[in-house]
């Protein structure tokens, strides 16, 4: 019975981590933690490389919600925009983590079975 309730809790925790990864970049973006420079002040600086913590993050994000990679076609587009494609991109991941769900069950039961 858990069993089978599994690739739906995948889905909803895909989701989840949608919505909890778009709520960071909003917060990345208003509130500037990073102190990040404006594209006119990076322009002026002979070198400049962001935070390793930014960069882990960018990372993260594309591997935790791969269907983020629809942002690529709103970046010069205003919040509105960026949001109707963050919450469709969050609900994209929960059918990619239902399938990650059914694998992990079918492994889970192949497991259980040879043993």
């Amino acid at each position: 019975m858990l069993e089978s309730k599994l690739p739906r809790v995948f889905a909803g925790c895909g989701v989840l981590i949608g919505f909890a990864l778009m709520l960071m970049w909003l917060y990345i973006d208003k509130y500037n933690p990073f102190h990040l420079p404006t594209v006119e002040a990076v322009q002026a600086m002979p070198s400049y490389t962001a935070p390793a913590l930014y960069h882990y993050l960018q990372t993260s994000t594309f591997i935790l919600c791969p269907a983020a990679l629809l942002l690529n076609f709103t970046i010069h587009a205003g919040l509105f925009m960026n949001c109707l494609v963050w919450v469709v991109a969050a609900f994209l991941n929960g059918p990619l983590y239902f399938a990650v769900g059914l694998a992990v069950r079918k492994a889970w039961t192949k497991l259980g079975a040879g043993s």
